[in-house]
């Protein structure tokens, strides 16, 4: 029983809880109110006996709420407590005890009204309300018992004060209903948002994650494919070529996954708004990295594959222009696909539908300035309402898909104005509905000519850079401590004719390459050409021993050797 009441008195104190910056206003306010209004009605506006010793002893003890700062640890643990008796010794108690003083005098009976209520605002608890003004109103009766016995005269009183008494007690009990409700209410706000936030945050892995996830499935198939097939029908050059599918199809896997990994990757740093870098931007080429978003694109099957089409003409009379534009590659591959899946979702109902995906000949003009576009367009689809239009790039809102999140489009709107451009919807209905991605354009005079050939050296499929990479006579020396990755790396260059050297750490890869610079001058042993080093490892990390290197060059006059450093 004890315990139970324990419980209870706790959960209500809890209830009751306002910020204690808010309890050292009142404090202050306690603190300075009462002398003052001691003073006033003393000498100003004499309104009887107003007892200098409870006036000051109720300023001292609202005071020491506003130094709360300075008080020691224990006494902190029981702030709450300490400020229901304050309440009790300053508004009922003392209001109270000068009603009963001044004979029920008109200003202390408004007094004593306002202080009915004022207890409910200060203690929103109705439990805590009713006990604050009982221990309070008998604590006066009380005192005023012991100290003036024989000047106990209730004829004073009228019972006309009790509904004016009742009404501001009901008062301060609607207010604090009205306040738990409210609290309700917040605290069901606050859980829909939370769930929401959350919703929306599965709904984004969900959402591009299908993409890389349909693209290994397809992998998959192929490869059982090539394997379902009879050993009969194998020769050699079968072997060899089907040998060369099964590489570029693990290949594909690997690059699948990659995707995968920065999908959640950006998703993650969108949810904690972390700034994209200066240095994640790249100058892209339209013409190169169409193609290459199109190919990757985790289609379900090859009706899917065989509805987009690239828009790109290569001929001089094409429509289409080729242009330079500056973005993070990754995130402008989801915003395509977002864009192709949303078009995709129409198919079955509009067998005809048709998308392409091309480039804009002219740069456009939207809000004053210059644009060069991408665009995806679908061709006999449902179109749009125009009254959506502007709806569309909202977080959440979602027309037409039962199951769609609402976050893919707005996930474009987001990251184009983080490339400095924008997205815009045109439609007719029951004809197309076209997206033009707007790209500022780009002065190469201005910009870095290195940074602005960075695509093309990048650009090129996988798989034309294994048929045409060779790193015969080639030394690199390479870096990690997962021995895994050591390994697989190891593997994949020596794959391409390199001559492969290995350290563990920062440490052991500096002492190989004073090792084999030393040697190289007095034998046959080559200096690396390249070196490839992971960033964080034991005893010394990559970038430091990098610094070394470069250090320890200049001191023997050596050709600077490139240094690639990364983690995983």
């Amino acid at each position: 029983m004890v315990e139970a009441i324990k419980k209870f008195l706790k959960k209500s104190f809890d209830e009751t809880q306002f910020p204690r910056s808010s309890i050292k206003a009142l404090g202050f306010i306690g603190l300075t109110c009462h002398p003052l209004y001691w003073f006033f009605w003393t000498y100003v506006f004499p309104q009887g006996q107003d007892l200098w010793t409870i006036r000051f002893s109720s300023a001292a003890f609202c005071g020491l709420f506003t130094l709360e700062n300075y008080w020691p640890r224990f006494l902190k643990k029981y702030f709450h407590i300490l400020w229901f008796f304050c309440v009790v010794y300053a508004l009922p108690f003392l209001f109270t005890l000068h009603l009963i003083l001044n004979q029920f005098s008109d200003i202390w009976l408004m007094c004593e009204t306002g202080v009915l209520f004022m207890v409910g605002i200060l203690l929103p608890n109705l439990i805590l309300m009713t006990l604050n003004l009982i221990f309070g109103i008998g604590l006066a009766i009380f005192y005023f018992l012991i100290t003036n016995p024989s000047l106990l005269n209730l004829s004073h009183f009228d019972l006309k004060y009790l509904p004016i008494f009742s009404f501001a007690y009901l008062a301060g009990f609607i207010f604090i209903y009205c306040k738990i409700l409210d609290t309700k209410s917040e605290e069901k706000i606050k859980s829909e948002e939370r769930s929401k936030v959350l919703k929306s945050l599965a709904g984004s892995i969900v959402h591009e994650i299908r993409n890389p996830l349909n693209t290994i499935n397809l992998i998959g198939i192929q490869i059982g494919r090539l394997l379902s097939k009879s050993s009969a029908e194998f020769d050699l050059s079968t072997q060899s070529e089907t040998k060369e599918q099964l590489i570029d199809l693990t290949s594909d896997i690997s690059e699948t996954v990659t995707d995968a990994n920065n999908i959640i990757k950006i998703i993650l740093s969108d949810l904690s708004e972390k700034q994209v870098l200066q240095e994640d931007f790249s100058h892209l080429s339209a013409k190169k990295v169409l193609p290459n978003i199109i190919s990757k694109y985790g289609y379900k099957n090859d009706d899917e594959r065989k509805k987009v089409k690239l828009d790109f003409r290569d001929s001089i009379d094409s429509n289409n222009k080729d242009f330079i534009f500056k973005a993070v590659q990754e995130r402008l591959s989801f915003i395509i696909y977002n864009l192709i899946k949303n078009a995709l979702y129409y198919a079955r109902q509009y067998p005809d539908l048709i998308i392409k995906i091309g480039t804009d000949p002219q740069p456009r003009k939207y809000k004053g300035k210059l644009y060069n576009v991408i665009y995806v367009k679908d061709i006999n689809g449902p179109g749009i309402k125009p009254d959506l239009i502007s709806k569309l790039f909202d977080d959440f809102y979602t027309v037409g898909k039962k199951e769609g999140t609402g976050l893919g489009l707005s996930f474009c709107k987001r990251n184009m104005n983080l490339f400095g451009g924008d997205i815009i919807c045109e439609s007719e209905i029951g004809k197309w509905t076209k997206f033009s991605l707007l790209f500022p354009e780009v002065d190469l005079n201005v910009e870095s000519s290195s940074d602005s050939e960075s695509y093309f050296s990048a650009s090129d499929s996988s798989k034309e850079n294994k048929s045409s990479l060779n790193l015969v006579d080639k030394v690199i020396l390479i870096a990690d401590d997962d021995q895994t990755t050591l390994k697989n790396l190891k593997e994949y260059l020596i794959s391409l004719n390199a001559e492969v050297i290995t350290a563990n750490n920062g440490k052991e890869l500096l002492d190989r390459f004073v090792e084999i610079t030393q040697s190289d001058k007095n034998t046959d042993c080559k200096t690396p050409d390249l070196i490839i080093t992971d960033i964080n490892m034991p005893i010394m990390n990559g970038d430091e021993a990098a610094k070394l290197i470069r250090e320890y060059e200049k001191q023997q006059n050596l050709k600077p050797i490139p240094i690639i450093a990364a983690t995983g």
